[in-house]
């Protein structure tokens, strides 16, 4: 997550904000344990687009929203469910061997570290907003309900078959 400090610079600096504005969503979200960015976007200040815009540019790395994206089985998997909830990314796309992943901290060099040990891969790291790497980290639960789903079909079939 991108220190509150570093965040005020950058809406400031892109004038969508006035630090009162910024200074009352950052007191607002204290108040009620969100997190500012939250505040901000519920105001009208700004789009969750926007402002991954703005801090992708900020960390110098392309933008992308995963909820527009099919994310191949395979991909979502090369990295351990354990490890993108822990690093907050998502794995999102593979060419060749290169591999595509969005991360909240695109400059976390223990992340990329560790994805690159585990699939062998080059990463390119893409910065995705807070709520859109949360949305993206179901994913892992729904592959897991398939999964049981398909073990219990075949249990289901080799019982109906076996049965005299």
């Amino acid at each position: 997550m991108i220190l509150p400090e570093i965040l005020k610079q950058i809406l400031l600096a892109s004038k969508f904000i006035t630090e009162a504005e910024f200074d009352s969503a950052t007191k607002a979200a204290q108040d009620l344990g969100k997190p500012i960015t939250d505040i901000l976007v519920f105001r009208g200040h700004l789009t969750e687009d926007v402002l991954g815009q703005l801090i992708a540019e900020y960390y110098g790395v392309p933008f992308v929203k995963l909820q527009h994206k099919v994310i191949p089985t395979e991909v979502l998997h090369s990295i351990p469910q354990e490890a993108a909830r822990s690093f907050r990314m998502i794995p999102f796309a593979k060419q060749g061997t290169e591999l595509q992943v969005a991360m909240e901290n695109p400059k976390d060099l223990e992340a990329i570290e560790f994805v690159k040990r585990k699939t062998g891969c080059t990463v390119k790291a893409v910065f995705a907003t807070p709520q859109d790497i949360s949305r993206a980290l179901s994913l892992y639960k729904k592959n897991i309900k398939a999964i049981f789903a398909d073990i219990i079909n075949e249990n289901i079939s080799k019982t109906a078959g076996g049965a005299p």
